[in-house]
């Protein structure tokens, strides 16, 4: 997009991170947090 900012001063969201990517890192990665839901007959070996 061209450049501007949104109205706190913020990079727009398409020029730059998306939220959060300098923010602290998930709990779990996504595949263990899956697989931690999962139940026991899908979880992977």
């Amino acid at each position: 997009s061209p450049a501007r900012a949104l109205p706190d001063g913020r990079p727009a969201p398409c020029e730059g991170p998306p939220p959060g990517a300098s923010g602290p890192a998930p709990r779990f990665p996504p595949q263990q947090a899956h697989a931690a839901s999962a139940p026991p007959a899908l979880r992977p070996p």
